[in-house]
């Protein structure tokens, strides 16, 4: 009986119906998920631009929040937490567009709108004071605002781009696609997380590439002591704090893949609360703070008013 009716329902709804097999064993698909192409096919557009509209607000907020983390006055760097926002909702794009089962592109587009308009109305037009950006330009809060509004809507439109290439087997764009699509309905509380660390990664990096070749071009430092040590107190914590960060986030991501069948659930929650609370949250900030510390006592960076430095 259950196969004529199988027979009988069109192959896009067939999969609402049947139960998913040894990879997704125990688990009914909804009605939001298509059928066509395999267990991960995507979301229909119109839920993938609401998904991907609410991970753009998500991931613009985490990385709002780490970048003001990175100073002892966020508000001065207002140019800096604006990059954050707008390179945030372009991810938060991204995944709209890379779950969705066609119109990628304009499903990654549309996604970003409600972000900007919230950036637009919260953070830009409510400002009476600009402050200078750079080199003592000081630009309006209209044109400020305007200038950042476009790359908003132009990260939206790349994030739907990348969204819709093909995936690289075994990258981390494949990593997000194995993910069960009703698992992302819950995921943007740890992504939070994630992405609220990616700015102190980004900064670790920049210190050490600035400190490094500050000490390149200058032969009479080589052999100072504070530089000696850079290996041992910058170099490592920091490196070893982003490749912590890195398998925080790969360990979460698999725990919430389709089950094998040697895994219990169990396994997969520890799984991903070690990935998630312990590694990413607890581990890589510690290691990524000890390498930024130290390289702020460097000769280059301590006692530095630069804007460039925070």
């Amino acid at each position: 009986m259950l196969n004529r009716l199988i027979i009988l329902c069109p192959p896009r709804f067939t999969g609402v119906i049947t139960m998913g097999g040894s990879s997704g064993f125990g688990y009914a698909r909804t009605p939001l998920e298509l059928d066509e192409g395999g267990p991960q096919a995507g979301l229909n557009p119109f839920f993938a631009t609401l998904l991907g509209a609410w991970y753009s607000f998500t991931c613009a907020a985490a990385m709002t929040l780490g970048t003001k983390y990175l100073s002892d006055a966020p508000d001065d760097h207002y140019v800096l937490n604006s990059v954050g926002w707008v390179f945030g909702a372009g991810a938060g794009a991204a995944l709209g567009s890379l779950l969705a089962h066609k119109s990628k592109v304009v499903v990654g587009s549309l996604s970003v709108i409600p972000c900007a308009a919230v950036w637009l109305l919260l953070l830009n037009l409510g400002r009476t004071r600009m402050d200078p950006v750079a080199f003592d330009w000081k630009p309006s809060a209209f044109a400020f605002g305007v200038t950042f509004l476009g790359f908003n809507l132009l990260c939206g439109v790349v994030g739907g781009v990348f969204g819709a290439q093909e995936l690289t087997p075994g990258g981390f764009g494949e990593s997000l696609a194995e993910v069960r699509l009703r698992h992302w309905w819950w995921l943007w509380v740890p992504a939070y997380a994630w992405v609220s660390m990616l700015p102190l990664a980004l900064y670790y990096v920049w210190l050490e590439f600035v400190t490094t070749g500050y000490l390149a071009f200058h032969p009479s430092l080589w052999f100072h002591g504070s530089w000696e040590r850079d290996f041992a107190f910058g170099l490592t914590p920091g490196l070893l704090g982003i490749g912590v960060l890195a398998a925080g986030i790969d360990l979460s991501l698999r725990s919430v893949k389709p089950r094998s069948r040697d895994e219990t659930t169990k396994g997969r929650v520890a799984r991903f609360i070690g990935g998630t609370v312990l590694l990413v949250s607890i581990v890589s900030p510690l290691l990524l703070n000890w390498g930024i510390s130290h390289l702020k006592d460097m000769p280059v960076v301590k006692g530095s008013t630069r804007w460039w430095i925070l």
